[in-house]
């Protein structure tokens, strides 16, 4: 329930097993899209799956600057040039990568796209077949039928003549990417090294990559260590970026260390405060007595009171949220 609660925002959804991975789930909601006859009234069909964090930028201005590209049938935001994949005898063409596709009107009211959703199904069986056979081949697949692909992020300085060296721009040049090319988006898998070799690059790049998206966006990198606590090991977080996750662990355990005082500093104004309130209701209360109880519930609601709003500030510190007041003072002083 919880995580629907958070696709609240959207309109229609299907809920289903993880069978045949995105590609499986792409083809099961557009078998559905045609059958309804709905994707006709579609300009665009944006498939996108959870391996990435992000956005960082606007996407308003990926999709605008796309749109300035005529002629286009479908696109993506990086690609893979041809390639040996994982050093093994097959040869993959140049590729979109698939973390994301955009298919325009001019291919998806065509029959050639309904039936490709149809048959690729059939070649998955694992991960490695969902690479190989829909991931590898979807590109390639398209433009020999004569429909016209391209990129938003210009990958051409990543590709060149020897296939064992063309490698996924998005585990080996992502700080690049997101600095100067305004790729929206962060692989997940960065954060363990899967699919890095270690001979070409190391954590450096996924390093400056997000300390650029810590200095340069308004993006939540809490989002980003939120879902690293809870999806991986420790163990196989990159080189480098280890420290800052056990910051981050302490950080959270210093967190529920406060919650933990406040709860009970919190319970002793109360307390004094339900208590007086009943000794307040004697009837036979002289009246002295009656205001001293006044001056100590008094007491105890500052108390209460104070406690709150250093909760408060202790928040807005934590977030980030809070305004800095230069003063001036006498050093000496200060330091006496």
């Amino acid at each position: 329930q919880r995580e629907k609660e958070k696709i609240a925002f959207v309109s229609e959804y299907i809920e289903r097993g993880n069978e045949k991975f995105d590609v499986g789930a792409y083809s099961q909601v557009i078998k559905e899209l045609y059958d309804k006859r709905q994707i006709y009234e579609y300009d665009e069909l944006v498939l996108i799956n959870d391996s990435v964090f992000g956005p960082f930028f606007d996407l308003n201005d990926m999709f605008s600057a796309m749109d300035r590209r005529k002629g286009l049938d479908f696109w993506g935001i990086t690609k893979r040039g041809r390639s040996d994949f994982d050093g093994g005898a097959g040869v993959y063409p140049e590729h979109i990568q698939s973390y994301f596709y955009a298919f325009r009107k001019s291919i998806i009211s065509q029959d050639a796209f309904k039936e490709y959703w149809q048959q690729v199904v059939d070649e998955i069986s694992d991960f490695r077949s969902a690479i190989l056979n829909y991931e590898f081949k979807l590109t390639e697949h398209f433009e020999k039928l004569g429909f016209k692909w391209d990129t938003y992020c210009d990958c051409n300085d990543y590709i060149g003549n020897n296939i064992n060296r063309n490698f996924s721009p998005y585990h080996y040049s992502t700080y690049e990417l997101i600095k100067d090319k305004r790729c929206p988006f962060l692989k997940r898998k960065l954060f363990t090294g899967d699919f890095v070799n270690k001979e070409y690059t190391d954590a450096v790049d996924l390093k400056n990559a997000y300390n650029f998206i810590k200095d340069n966006t308004d993006y939540d990198l809490n989002l980003i260590w939120d879902y690293v606590l809870r999806e991986y090991e420790l163990s196989s977080i990159q080189v480098g970026f280890e420290t800052s996750l056990k910051e981050k662990i302490k950080s959270q355990n210093l967190k529920t260390e406060l919650i933990t005082n406040v709860s009970h500093d919190l319970k002793t104004p109360l307390t004094g405060i339900k208590n007086y309130l009943e000794l307040l209701n004697d009837p036979d209360l002289d009246s002295k007595t009656r205001n001293e109880y006044l001056t100590t519930l008094t007491n105890y609601t500052d108390r209460l009171n104070n406690l709150i709003q250093d909760l408060f500030e202790i928040s807005k510190a934590n977030s980030g949220n809070i305004d800095l007041e230069p003063q001036k003072i006498n050093l000496i002083e200060f330091m006496e």
